[in-house]
């Protein structure tokens, strides 16, 4: 099978973050039935149906339904349409239907959007981890479908309640602490558009998403669009701004040598870092560069994701007693363990 630019694209991304360090693994995909998540399931479809020897990836796709029984029939068509694409797809389709528990914190004054969007989160990841467990594959994913517009709608909305710098930084395509993927912001709004307009499966119209009532969807047709109006590319210029943030506050992330000790015969640096802060390849390979400071490194991608399967097995278990080392170099060692990374430096 031949893949589009869009699916190649990220394709691309998956291989270097990596969110599967040994290829293997499982996608939890959010489906709402509407065109951005019908879009996403097309395109990881077509990833996941390429050759694994190819595309290096070996990956299962579990769909995930949330009807929250707000638009009567509507919301029962729009379940039935996700059970029938993910039926011609071949792939398993679970549907989670709202329970009076939840309705009744709402007639209680609880915020249906923010009840509702914990509810999807917390049933998708009670599911994956029983899920691992049954099947014994330990690496596995929740995938959404927000795009880069999404992601300029939330630091509008950030910004307007008060936020910091990490509340400009909005939405990330990757997060491995919450183990949450969104791959559509790998992608620009025209390269999206025009996938999702070449797209072959039917979707879904959700008429809430028209309401003026919602705050979400004022800033989307009325703020961001008279913002489009100014300049059509705002989106992608509130992408690069984000980015520009995200990399700054990553770049403080990592500390300075915590001693140095030098003997006559030789001088020893030391490097710690908190193991919770090392989230994707690109945090780890940004510490050992560090460390380096130029020296030359016996460093493979293969081998930061092998390190980082370990650190993420260890802070996962939390397993005080066992610890990994690591030979970076001739000079450099790295020491993994549930609580640090340390790495020491001889000349």
């Amino acid at each position: 099978m031949r893949l589009r630019g869009a699916e190649f694209k990220v394709l691309q991304r998956l291989r270097d973050t990596p969110v599967f360090p040994s290829g293997h693994g499982t996608i939890h995909l959010m489906l709402s039935g509407g065109k951005d998540s019908i879009a996403l399931l097309e395109l990881l479809h077509n990833i996941i149906s390429s050759p694994s020897q190819w595309s290096r990836l070996n990956v299962e796709l579990f769909i995930h339904h949330f009807n929250h029984k707000r638009r009567g029939l509507e919301s029962d068509i729009d379940a039935e349409h996700c059970i029938d694409v993910a039926k011609k797809l071949g792939y398993p389709i679970e549907t989670h239907l709202w329970q009076e528990d939840l309705e009744l914190k709402v007639k209680e004054g609880e915020n249906f959007h923010a009840l509702a969007r914990s509810w999807r989160y917390e049933t998708v990841e009670k599911f994956a981890a029983t899920y691992s467990e049954r099947t014994g594959n330990q690496f596995w994913v929740i995938a959404t479908a927000h795009h880069r517009r999404d992601h300029a709608e939330t630091m509008l909305h950030n910004l307007t309640r008060g936020c910091g710098m990490n509340g400009l930084q909005g939405l990330k395509a990757w997060n491995s602490r919450s183990r949450l993927l969104r791959p559509l912001l790998w992608l620009s709004t025209d390269h999206l558009d025009e996938y999702i307009s070449k797209k072959s499966l039917g979707h879904r119209e959700d008429s809430s998403n028209k309401t003026l009532e919602y705050t979400r969807n004022r800033l989307r047709h009325i703020v961001l669009a008279e913002l489009e109006n100014l300049n059509p590319k705002v989106i992608e210029h509130l992408w690069a701004l984000s980015e520009d943030l995200l990399k700054n506050a990553e770049k403080e992330r990592f500390p300075e040598p915590i001693n140095k000790s030098s003997e006559l015969n030789e001088a020893q640096t030391t490097w710690l870092i908190d193991a919770q802060e090392i989230v994707e390849v690109a945090d780890l390979h940004a510490f050992i560069s560090g460390a380096a400071q130029g020296m030359p490194l016996q460093l493979t991608r293969e081998k930061l994701a092998n390190i980082l399967s370990h650190v993420r097995k260890l802070t996962a278990n939390q397993n005080r007693a066992e610890r990994y080392i690591f030979a970076l170099s001739g000079h450099l060692s790295l020491t993994v363990t549930s609580k640090y990374l340390e790495i020491k430096v001889t000349s």
